[in-house]
This record gives structure tokens, C-alpha cells and sequence, in this order.
């Protein structure tokens, strides 16, 4: 989508300078910028929400890895050796 309005618009500014007294083309150049920075808005925010997801997953495996790694370590160090 981002790609897609951002090539929109490109090309609707080409299509203007081609043809610079066009009220309607303008309008529409306008229009294709401001769904470009829409577009532009929810991609940041997807990043930013896929970021803050894995910042979340990474401490609960960090908190889990905190609480069972010593527990496992006791029990083998307990534990039989084995052959």
C-alpha cells in the first residue's frame, strides 16, 4: 500500500508538470499525498507495535530462562552422572 500511493503520486507530480494548468490533476496530486502520508503513518506504527510485541516476548523468555535455568542446573548437578 505505502509503495503503491507513494508510486501514485510520483506519478501524478510527472503528469502535472506535464500539464501545469490542470485544476483536477492538481487535486488529485494533493489527494495521492496526503493517502502517502497515511500510508507512510500506519506502516511506522505497525513497526512500532511489531517492536514493542517482541520487546514484551523477549522479557518473558528472559524472566523464564531467570526462574527454570537454575532449577535445571541444581537437578543435574544432583543428578547421576551419566554414561
Amino acid at each position: 500500500m505505502r509503495r503503491a500511493s507513494r508510486h501514485l503520486h510520483a506519478a501524478l507530480q510527472q503528469a502535472r508538470e506535464h500539464v501545469p494548468g490542470d485544476r483536477d490533476l492538481i487535486s488529485c496530486r494533493d489527494e495521492a499525498g496526503s493517502v502517502e502520508r497515511g500510508a507512510e503513518l500506519v506502516t511506522a506504527e505497525a513497526q512500532n507495535g511489531l517492536e514493542y510485541a517482541m520487546a514484551v516476548s523477549s522479557h518473558r523468555l528472559n524472566r523464564m530462562v531467570a526462574i527454570f535455568f537454575p532449577i535445571a542446573f541444581r537437578f543435574l548437578e544432583h543428578s547421576p552422572a551419566l554414561p
